[in-house]
């Protein structure tokens, strides 16, 4: 009986033949997938071109086949179906080294890691220093340290790059390696301007009515383009006059009396006497917002203590 077998008892086809496989040949590849160019793969790399020519050419040794099409004469190189399935696992293989070496970090440095978190305008203000107050009564001598996007943008990346251990975005993942947990939704609103006539409605409005004002909407807020794709889509033509991921922004083009906003309620300073909010019928898909992690990175003690300061928080918010 061979040795070479699963723990089901299966063949496994051995991988000697691919020994010679480095993460060389594989950022190579993903450099000339992404540039299209030998000569520009090579200026990304910090390498000559030639080099670069001569890992895709270890690498189709390696895998026995050809993954980069080249055509005389065209300075654009496009990748083989067998280069496109290799980039797709290259990716995932980048993916586990980067959370490997997250984590071999945090390991390191044991208990004087501080907890890396990723957050956005609208949770710093709102949420997170309720949360960071929870979590040290729980874990008084931890430390943490807060990257912050002004927008939503960026997180996602960081956080699968293993530059954040933790991170408030907003679900679906997507294809994004992340496990999260829901901590609350919040409803889009209309803030309008306190000395409007608008101001003084007495039922919520509807949202054909609000389609016709001036908008002033999240600039990378992906409900919000969600919403607007919505509007369009059942034909209402939308007056956009100012974009922001600035919280202070938005409410301030409000009350000069510029526009009126299309926000999640989260995002609103209610007590400010410039504004009145609103609330609009039908109601709309609200900003979801959770805490996520890499699915394939250690979850230290330290971090699932966040995340349930997070959640206790949240409930009690919502």
């Amino acid at each position: 009986m061979s040795a070479n077998r699963g723990s089901r008892g299966e063949a496994r086809e051995p991988l000697s033949e691919w020994a010679g496989l480095e993460l060389r040949h594989l950022a190579a590849l993903e450099a000339v997938a992404r540039t299209g160019s030998f000569n520009q793969a090579a200026s990304v790399l910090g390498y000559s071109q030639s080099a670069v020519s001569g890992q895709i050419a270890s690498l189709e040794r390696v895998v026995g086949c050809r993954v980069v099409e080249r055509t005389r004469g065209s300075a654009t190189v496009t990748l083989a179906e067998a280069g496109k399935v290799l980039l797709r696992h290259s990716e995932s293989i980048f993916t586990r080294l980067r959370a490997a070496r997250a984590d071999v970090r945090a390991a390191s440095l044991g208990n004087a890691a501080p907890l890396r978190v990723g957050s956005f305008q609208s949770v710093t203000a709102r949420i997170l220093p309720r949360v960071l107050d929870h979590y040290r009564g729980l874990r008084p001598e931890a430390a943490v340290t807060l990257v912050e996007a002004l927008g939503y943008r960026g997180l996602p990346r960081l956080l699968e790059r293993g530059e954040l251990d933790l991170a408030f975005i907003e679900p679906p993942f997507g294809s994004h390696p992340f496990l999260g947990t829901d901590l609350l939704t919040s409803e889009f609103v209309l803030a309008v301007p306190a000395d409007w006539p608008l101001a003084s409605a007495a039922h919520p409005l509807d949202i054909a009515d609000v389609a016709s004002l001036p908008l002033v909407v999240f600039r990378s807020c992906p409900v919000t383009a969600h919403i607007l794709g919505l509007l369009r889509s059942q034909g209402q033509t939308l007056r956009l006059v100012f974009r922001s991921d600035d919280n202070v922004a938005v409410q301030g083009v409000v009350a000069a009396g510029l526009g009126v906003a299309l926000v999640p309620r989260i995002a609103i300073y209610e007590d400010d006497p410039s504004v009145r909010v609103l609330s609009i019928r039908p109601g709309l898909p609200p900003r979801r917002i959770a805490i996520a992690r890499h699915r394939e990175r250690l979850y230290s003690d330290a971090a699932a203590l966040f995340v349930a300061s997070a959640r206790d928080v949240c409930s009690e918010l919502s």
